[in-house]
């Protein structure tokens, strides 16, 4: 089974739980909520008033934020620190309003009215004051006052709001202030570094060996350029003079070119030694002189960024001076804040959830019954091969003709656990089964009934047996007599012929007999092997009958003598302790269990009538023979229906 199957059936496992203690739930919740109600309107009334602040943005960029608003941790920070609410309480007075005690304040104190001094009023007050954006606008600032009195939220909130702009306003000034000052100063430090600089860069230059090196490269740069041109001149003439045809201008041309031939030698000549003194001359000046320079050539564009961004800054300080104002003053609220209800029956609500949910923890922690039909197999090693849906007695009687429900959905779980117990015995030399149970009123013996009349219908031929020799029930089942039979056949006294009993086709009974014999003794006895093997060879399968396991050893007993056994038990009733005894008892006997067969299973019910419903009731062959178990009625409407036939008033009787 993978990982995703097993979520789902947690999943399932805990709607079932909570569908179990939905009573308990909706009754938690009921008086969880009331509860809330309750206190809610023994609170003392909360008044909301807010004030919006407008924040004007600058659209002038640069690399200094001193236009921009402080940010909201700051406003936040300020607005509902020590000082600035101790000032607001000094200067509006604030200590001549009383603060009322809510419910649970009186019940503790018993007093209406809080006393606090300053010092307590100013924390009171510090948590009464919310700062917060307009959702979808961080240009928007809210500030939000809750006070008993109304009046008194309007005015804290439209002080606050105006004590944030003035503040905002001031800490721009001095920010653009430091700003400037610091501008200045590095546009001052930056001229100087740039002076001296310079200063250094003239000294190096007047230095011998700088003014030589300095000749030497510009001598080299003339030469270089020379011999570029004479080159050009040299390639002319060679062209020329294949060109030419008039003998004594070639000869002019020749001359020339061997002139220039000799120039350019001379100068590559020349070149050559003005490179070898000028690689032996020293050349730290030289490159201190270019690290200078371009030193000066940086600090001059930071210079000029920062003059750019003093520009920009004094023009901040000029156009937008005051970038907050009033968007909307807080006015005098008419009405409290109903949204308080809601958030307070709704955490008494989540609280009675939790409480509800502890209970069913605690009532499942102490439950000893089973959960699910893997919660069996997990605890008992067994698989479950049966599920039989809840049913009464009266049904049951009626589910033992599955001619007249062919299709319903309880002979449809007959049907599964009987191809269950055919797959488990298949390839298995198995030809009788003991069927028992934990403890008594489990359904085992209509469970025994209802499997032989499925089985005989499905064409195999079946022994019932009745092996509870203390409270027999086959019989009684069948209406049949109970005696002769078992201990009867046992004991000598009747053959199997005179206590068998034809039930139908292919489905045959041997009731428990006379009663008063050891049943543990019968049970052991010779007869008892001798009668299993015998008419094992004579029925496809014989199923026993037996009683609980807990109470009496008899079970087990049998359970040693025949092929396999089956435990059958009580989904609501069964506890786990009971069912792992009666499974020890089982294996300690040394007989083969084919599993547990679940009886009045709810889940099998629902799973059943599901598929009665949408594969079998409109085939157009059986209308509506569904077999449900009737809801009782509660003691409660039965009492009722009694008093009400008790007062039931009696005709008059007419005069003759």
């Amino acid at each position: 089974m993978g990982g995703n199957d097993i979520g789902i059936i947690d999943y399932k496992e805990y709607i079932t739980l909570f569908w179990r203690y939905k009573y308990l739930i909706l009754i938690i919740l009921m008086m969880s909520s009331s509860l809330g109600y309750f206190f809610y309107k023994s609170e003392i009334p909360v008044y909301t008033a807010r004030a919006h602040i407008l924040i004007d943005r600058e659209t002038i960029s640069g690399s200094y934020d001193v236009g921009n608003v402080q940010n909201m941790g700051t406003i936040t920070t300020t607005a509902t620190s020590y000082p600035f609410v101790y000032d607001l309480v000094k200067d509006l007075n604030l200590s001549k309003y009383p603060i009322k005690n809510g419910l649970v304040d009186r019940l503790i104190s018993g007093e209406d009215v809080k006393n606090m001094d300053t010092r307590n009023l100013v924390f009171y007050y510090m948590a009464k004051i919310k700062i917060s954006t307009q959702r979808g606008s961080r240009n928007i600032i809210l500030v939000t006052i809750t006070s008993q009195y109304p009046e008194l939220a309007a005015r804290i909130s439209n002080e606050v709001a105006s004590r944030i702009i003035e503040e905002n306003a001031r800490a721009k000034t001095q920010k653009i202030e430091k700003s400037l000052k610091y501008i200045d100063n590095q546009l001052d430090s930056i001229n100087i570094l740039i002076s001296k600089n310079r200063k250094e860069i003239e000294s190096l230059k007047n230095s011998l060996d700088y003014k030589e090196m300095m000749n030497l490269r510009d001598q080299i740069d003339t030469d270089q350029n020379t011999l570029a041109i004479l080159r050009r001149e040299q390639e002319h003439l060679r062209a020329s003079l294949i060109l030419t045809e008039d003998e004594e201008a070639a000869e002019e041309q020749k001359s020339r070119l061997e002139y220039i031939t000799l120039r350019i030698e001379e100068l590559l000549e020349m070149i050559e030694e003005d490179k070898k003194r000028l690689n032996e001359i020293d050349k730290t000046d030289l490159y201190k002189v270019k690290d200078l320079e371009f030193s000066i050539s940086t600090d001059e564009s930071i210079y000029n960024n920062l003059l750019n961004e003093k520009q920009r800054v004094l023009l901040i300080s000029i156009i937008n001076s005051r970038n907050m104002r009033f968007l909307s003053r807080a006015y005098v609220p008419i009405s409290n804040d109903s949204s308080k209800g809601i958030t307070i029956i709704g955490v008494f609500m989540v609280f009675g959830m939790a409480v509800a949910f502890g209970l069913i923890q605690l009532f499942e922690m102490f439950n000893k019954r089973f959960k699910s039909s893997a919660d069996i197999e997990e605890t008992l090693g067994v698989n479950v091969i049966g599920n039989i849906p809840i049913i009464n007695k009266q049904e049951e009687l009626k589910m033992l003709n599955p001619n007249q429900h062919p299709k319903s959905y309880v002979t449809e779980a007959y049907r599964t656990l009987s191809t269950n117990i055919r797959f488990a015995t298949k390839n298995k030399d198995i030809k009788s089964i003991t069927f028992a149970s934990d403890k008594a009123g489990t359904g085992k013996s209509y469970t025994v009934s209802n499997l032989g009349v499925t089985m005989a219908e499905a064409g195999h031929k079946i022994l019932l047996v009745d092996v509870d020799l203390r409270r027999p029930k086959l019989n009684r089942i069948f209406d049949k007599p109970r005696k002769p039979g078992l201990t009867d056949v046992l004991s000598g006294r009747a053959s199997f012929k005179d206590a068998l009993i034809k039930l139908r086709k292919n489905l045959d009974m041997l009731p428990a007999g006379s009663l008063g014999y050891n049943p543990q003794s019968t049970i052991e006895s010779d007869g008892m092997k001798k009668f299993i093997k015998k008419y094992s060879k004579k029925y496809d399968l014989i199923l026993f009958d037996s009683v609980p396991l807990v109470q009496f050893s008899d079970s087990a007993i049998l359970a040693s003598l025949t092929g396999a056994s089956i435990i059958v038990m009580d989904e609501k009733n069964s506890e786990k302790s009971a069912m792992e005894l009666s499974k020890e008892r089982l294996e300690v006997a040394g007989s083969n269990i084919l599993g547990v067969a679940v009886n009045k299973s709810k889940r099998s019910y629902s799973k059943y009538r599901y598929y009665y419903y949408y594969h079998y009731k409109d085939d157009g062959k059986e209308k509506d023979n569904l077999v449900v178990k009737p809801k009782k009625e509660g003691a409660v409407k039965k009492r009722l229906k009694k008093l009400k036939h008790l007062f039931k008033r009696k005709p008059k009787k007419e005069n003759k």
